[in-house]
């Protein structure tokens, strides 16, 4: 025999051209010939992949791709025939990208859309990953706030929110796979507003509705809020009687009414957080004659 004609062997890939970082991929060889007990090389075009297997129809298994493995492959077999070594033509080749993607986080807040001044407000990101060891970064969309934790689940905590802190926020999970950085997209926004909510105060009346002239009446205001070092003003509804004073419980006193203290009377309560100025519902009222 004086020469062996062996056909290009035929190649097959176990994936698409995309393969996730640390998944299985397997590449077949095979070829159909008279002449059995060769072997297969499977050769990596572009990197050091080189290995060998017998049989006419074998599988090489890449168990766990990191990006080394991505590129091109081709086969050849060789077998021996006669005390002669005769290799075919290579195959055709296949190719596949090794790509590690992330999905888009979770993001959920403990709260609804408005949290009260110096409540404790939690933002939690989660992501369903294989590539666990990462991290997630947690962004306020239009102010300053932005912090790192790691882990695939984490709880940001804002344990007393101000009016700076009050927008939308987001997350992104990175992670570090065989000395490469990845990111994912970003969460969807969560949203809430900063309030200061004052209650109406109560109001209260020393006398009854009907006063003598001279006598002493005391008009008492309070309120219940977390939000002190505010003040009261007092004002007459039909009158030029107005008066401020500082607490959260005060009491207004006239000491000696005149006809022009009849009427009814309010108080409001106002107080200053973080710079800025609230003021309460007007109370209810209280009225006097004077008699």
């Amino acid at each position: 025999m004086s020469n062996v004609n062996l056909p290009a062997p035929r190649i097959s890939l176990s994936h698409t051209k995309e393969a996730t970082w640390g998944e299985k991929v397997d590449i077949t060889c095979s070829v159909e010939t008279q002449f059995t007990g060769g072997s297969f090389t499977l050769t990596q075009s572009t990197g050091s992949f080189r290995e060998t297997k017998s049989g006419t129809s074998v599988i090489f298994s890449l168990p766990k791709v990191d990006f080394v493995h991505a590129g091109s492959y081709y086969c050849q077999y060789q077998t021996r025939v006669s005390s002669r070594d005769f290799r075919s033509p290579q195959s055709s080749s296949v190719q596949f990208s090794v790509v590690v993607n992330l999905p888009a986080p979770r993001i959920s807040l403990s709260r609804t859309k408005e949290a009260t001044w110096g409540e404790k407000v939690d933002i939690t990101c989660s992501v369903q990953t294989q590539f666990t060891g990462g991290s997630f970064t947690l962004t306020q969309r239009s102010g300053s706030f932005r912090e790192t934790k790691s882990g695939t689940s984490v709880i940001f905590s804002l344990p007393k929110v101000d009016f700076v802190h009050a927008g939308s926020y987001y997350c992104q999970y990175q992670t570090r796979v065989s000395s490469r950085d990845f990111r994912s997209p970003q969460s969807s926004t969560v949203q809430f507003s900063v309030v200061v909510n004052l209650p109406a105060p109560r109001i209260s009346l020393s006398h009854t509705k009907e006063v003598t002239w001279g006598k002493k009446v005391d008009i008492t205001c309070s309120v219940r809020t977390q939000f002190t070092g505010g003040s009261f003003t007092l004002t007459q509804r039909s009158g030029s009687f107005r008066e401020t004073k500082s607490g959260t419980s005060v009491t207004f006193s006239l000491p000696k009414v005149d006809f022009v203290h009849a009427g009814s009377y309010y108080c409001q309560y106002q107080t200053s957080i973080s710079s800025r100025d609230f003021r309460s519902p007007q109370s209810s009222t209280v009225q006097f004659s004077v008699v």
